[in-house]
């Protein structure tokens, strides 16, 4: 019952935050809608997760080439809040994986979040020497880098640590269509199909 009253609460305050945030931003008031994300998270005790949803947000806006007025500010305290996440909670896996994640999608605006996500991604490989994750985040930094070689080589690694994981060549399938290589694209999602992924 606890449990689900959390999440109900956690729900409320998540949604209020998106209408507030949505509502002031699309309605041109970029700093009431900071200023209403900065009150929830002095409020809320959840932080860290409205940290994760805000620069997921941001993320998806970027995404869907949504134009919002200083994006680059906006960028930049996302990252720094979830910075101040993970400094709370060094254990938290999923803050690191969303820090390396947003620095991926951010480094097309500031290429400086590379090396900022390169930290919190020696964490992660350190936490789970054997998990993929991480090597699908690394490998997706290194493609926002620009560096597509690097990209296919942690592919590589993270496939041979599970080889018979369709998702992996899936993923894999993904990376090598946005840096262009089709080919390997094709055989990686016709080896995912062959996996029943």
């Amino acid at each position: 019952m606890i449990r689900y009253f959390t999440f109900i609460i956690f729900l409320i305050l998540a949604l209020a935050l998106a209408y507030y945030t949505s509502f002031s931003i699309w309605w041109a008031d970029y700093h009431a809608s900071q200023n209403n994300w900065r009150q929830a998270l002095i409020i809320s005790p959840y932080r860290d997760h409205l940290t994760k949803f805000y620069a997921a947000f941001l993320q998806e806006a970027l995404r869907q080439k949504i134009s919002l007025p200083n994006f680059e500010q906006a960028a930049a305290l996302a990252m720094d809040e979830l910075d101040k996440s993970i400094e709370r909670r060094p254990l938290d896996y999923l803050l690191r994986a969303n820090f390396v994640d947003a620095a991926a999608a951010f480094a097309k605006i500031d290429q400086g979040y590379i090396a900022r996500a390169e930290k919190h991604l020696a964490e992660l490989i350190k936490i789970n020497p054997r998990r993929q994750h991480p090597y699908f985040l690394s490998a997706k930094l290194k493609l926002a880098g620009g560096d597509k070689e690097a990209m296919i080589k942690i592919m590589e690694e993270a496939i041979a640590l599970e080889p018979a994981a369709g998702q992996s060549h899936f993923i894999f399938s993904q990376l090598a269509q946005v840096a262009g290589e089709e080919e390997l694209a094709n055989k990686e999602l016709q080896l995912a199909k062959e996996l029943g992924y």
